[in-house]
């Protein structure tokens, strides 16, 4: 029995040494299709792999990403055993970092753009102000420099 067990360690420790490390594969946006609900997007890319048994890695994937949307494919003649799903909670930390600080600038971008805003209101309120201040002098336009000096 105990011959038995051992064995099976040396075959299992022996299988898995047959399993590379994973392999990260380079992957580009090829079409997207947004919903109402989500979107679809496809990616391809090309990867070399050693004959026998490989781990692929898909990075930059989104983390709200539906393991049950993952569709794989493989042209023939090669054979795709399973495709398992597992997040990088690392990375995602790291990409709500970034989305944070893409918050920060948006919210300071909106306080320049209202400021600005502002500032063009007060500028037509001042145009408007004085166009209302010449149609009232046209008729009374007074006594000007001229007409001073005449008296």
């Amino acid at each position: 029995m105990a011959m038995r067990n051992m064995m099976f360690a040396a075959i299992f420790l022996t299988g898995s040494a047959l399993v590379a490390q994973p392999v990260v594969a380079p992957s580009s946006i090829d079409k997207v299709t947004v919903f109402l609900s989500g979107a679809q997007i496809f990616r391809t890319g090309d990867l070399m792999l050693s004959a026998g048994r490989n781990e692929v890695e898909l990075k930059g994937l989104s983390p709200y990403v539906l393991p049950s949307s993952i569709s794989v494919s493989i042209p023939a003649p090669h054979v795709l055993t399973s495709v398992n799903f597992r997040q990088d909670h690392l990375a995602i930390q790291q990409l709500e970092t970034r989305v944070l600080d893409y918050i920060k600038k948006l919210d300071s971008t909106k306080v320049a753009l209202q400021r600005i805003q502002n500032k063009m209101d007060i500028a037509l309120n001042e145009e408007q102000i004085l166009q209302k201040n010449h149609v009232v002098g046209g008729a009374h336009t007074g006594i000007n420099a001229d007409e001073l000096a005449r008296v």
